[in-house]
């Protein structure tokens, strides 16, 4: 099991609501080996006491574990996501 932690930084001037993410495991050759969207409520389930948004000038850590034992991956891409 690996374990991800991401920075979401809002340098905004307003609140914004949080992006969904979307974490593509990569071979060497940087090809996809398996991809998943996380929703705010998935990532944050640690952190219920947060609101669905991220005020101006504000951040929070974020962190995923990723059961990729069978995967043999060597890299990722980690995407902000809004509808």
């Amino acid at each position: 099991v690996a374990t991800l932690t991401a920075m979401i930084r809002n340098q905004a001037t307003f609140p914004q609501v949080l992006p969904s993410l979307e974490l593509t495991l990569t071979d060497t050759q940087d090809r996809a080996l398996a991809s998943r969207i996380f929703t705010p409520g998935e990532y944050l389930e640690e952190n219920r006491h947060l609101s669905d948004t991220i005020e101006s000038n504000k951040e929070i850590s974020v962190t995923l574990k990723i059961d990729s034992r069978n995967l043999n991956a060597a890299g990722y891409r980690l995407l902000l996501l809004y509808p």
